[in-house]
This record gives C-alpha cells, structure tokens and sequence, in this order.
C-alpha cells in the first residue's frame, strides 16, 4: 500500500511540474506589461518552481522503486518532500482559491501531501 501511495504521489508532482514548464510562456503572457528584468525574474521563478516538482516527483519514484521503504533514511527523504508539498499546497490556497481555473493546483497538492504522509506513517 505504501508503494502506491508514493506513486500516485509522485505521479501527480511529476506530471504537475511538467505542465508548469510547457506552460511558462502562455502563463507569462497574461501578465501586465513588465519590464525586461521583471520578466526574466518571473520567468525563472516559474521555470524553477517546475523543475523542483518535477525533483520531488522523481525523486519519490526512485526511492519506492530502488530504496527500502522501511528505511529511516528513506522515510526522511520521502517526509522532507511531503513537508515541500504541504508548504506548497498553503501556498496555492491563498493565490490560487480565487482563480477558478487554478483551483485544480491545491487539490494536488493536497491529494500528493496525503500520500506521502500516510506512506511516511505507514512504513
């Protein structure tokens, strides 16, 4: 159980910073008009914000498939990047409850913080 739980938690952070990286530039056009530097700070914010879930997303994958779950270590790594989720997922509530098209970010980062917790709790 603790095995698919990481994966669908993983899944879901992996898919989800994959979509924030495809979407940089239609995401960056809706903004007002921005200086050059203010773009290219946002830009990189975005990009970076992508590439940390798609981190967290396989990191969890490989630690379920190559590491012992039972782990301390492993269960550490798994717990640090549920802690990241849960920040994440406060994060999204307060910018994103207002927006109706990004109300599906909180729920995965909701749905992802739940699986690591329990598969953290469950080993």
């Amino acid at each position: 159980m603790n095995s698919e739980l990481l994966y669908i938690g993983s899944m879901l952070m992996f898919m989800l910073g994959l979509v924030h990286l495809l979407s940089t530039k239609p995401a960056l056009g809706n903004f007002p008009k921005l200086t050059d530097e203010n773009t290219r700070i946002l830009r990189m914010q975005w990009l970076g914000l992508g590439l940390a879930l798609i981190l967290v997303g396989v990191m969890v994958f490989l630690i379920t498939i190559l590491g012992n779950l039972a782990a301390t270590s492993s269960r550490i790594a798994v717990g640090a990047c549920g802690s990241f989720t849960c920040s994440l997922l406060v994060l999204s509530i307060q910018n994103y409850g207002k927006f109706k098209k990004y109300r599906p970010i909180p729920i995965t980062f909701l749905v992802s913080t739940i699986c690591f917790g329990l598969a953290v709790f469950m080993a």
